[in-house]
């Protein structure tokens, strides 16, 4: 859920005063991470498809946000492919479209040439970029390894936590069933309608305020 992940972003490591970076600031390594779970996250995105994402699939939109292409996915196997608008959000630390920003602008200080191709890369010998993204199975960790640094349960954390987290997120927000399965992606309302029913049983309980 949203209280979560602001933990979790919150919780991010930083540079000390004996590190070589700038003290105080996100690691470049967390900047990665904040990207990754930040946009997918807002996304509903599942984990191959988040590590899918290259440089070509992003489009910022001046005032809006940042659309994301998602080329191919489990429930498009004919790779139609679905544009996902991410909004700017209301806190900088926490804004979906400011974070990967900000990981495109650090990858292209911190690698030869220009930061193009994969966007989610992995990094070897400590804060160096690699040329190929993390694997799938990769998101998880990094969630796992936030999650506990931030006071919570890793065992609680997979990458399917941050889309199925956003699906209920929304839904307890009051957004319109048909505009989350639009975004989430989904391709029958069975599978997207466990969602529906996990997010609602609290509200409007028949059991809440009855004299107990």
């Amino acid at each position: 859920m949203v209280e979560d992940l602001r933990s979790i972003i919150e919780h991010l490591p930083r540079y000390s005063s004996s590190d070589g970076g700038p003290t105080g600031h996100l690691t470049l390594t967390a900047l990665r991470d904040r990207a990754l779970l930040l946009v997918g996250w807002t996304g509903a995105l599942r984990r191959s498809e988040l590590v899918a994402l290259t440089t070509e699939d992003i489009q910022f939109i001046e005032g809006e946000g940042v659309n994301v292409y998602v080329r191919r996915s489990k429930s498009d196997q004919e790779a139609e492919g679905l544009v996902k608008g991410l909004p700017y959000g209301s806190n900088k630390e926490t804004c979906p479209v400011t974070a990967l920003r900000q990981w495109l602008q650090a990858g292209e200080q911190n690698v030869e040439g220009s930061f193009k191709g994969d966007i989610f890369r992995r990094f070897y010998r400590g804060e160096s970029i690699g040329e190929s993204a993390m694997t799938a199975q990769y998101v998880s960790t990094v969630l796992k390894r936030h999650a506990e640094s931030a006071g919570l349960d890793p065992e609680a954390y997979s990458a399917h936590s941050l889309r199925a987290g956003f699906i209920t997120q929304a839904i307890r927000a009051g957004k319109a069933e048909r505009r989350v399965k639009e975004h989430s992606g989904h391709e029958s309302w069975e599978t997207f309608n466990e969602y529906v029913e996990e997010a609602g049983t609290f509200q409007d309980n028949p059991a809440e305020g009855i004299g107990l």
